[in-house]
């Protein structure tokens, strides 16, 4: 929540783990926030749309889980660190 004022949009995703939380469940703990909040399936759909929306001076920032992330660097093609 200390970020979500610094962000212009928010696309909540859910990770591959088989215990977290829908999509859909994360964005309902959001509540009503004075921005863009929108979900995506799965991350690799989440990243894509981040890069479809940002412009070259916005940062996509990613945070949430370790899972979360792996996949993001998954994605990228950087695999584990």
């Amino acid at each position: 929540t200390l970020l979500l004022p610094l962000a212009s949009r928010i696309i909540i995703t859910s990770s591959r783990h088989p215990r977290a939380l829908e999509a859909a469940q994360l964005k309902d703990k959001f509540g009503q926030p004075d921005i863009a909040l929108e979900t995506s399936e799965t991350v690799a759909e989440a990243y894509k749309r981040a890069r479809e929306v940002a412009t070259e001076k916005d940062l996509i920032l990613v945070t949430g889980s370790l899972f979360l992330v792996g996949e993001v660097l998954e994605i990228l093609g950087k695999g584990c660190l």
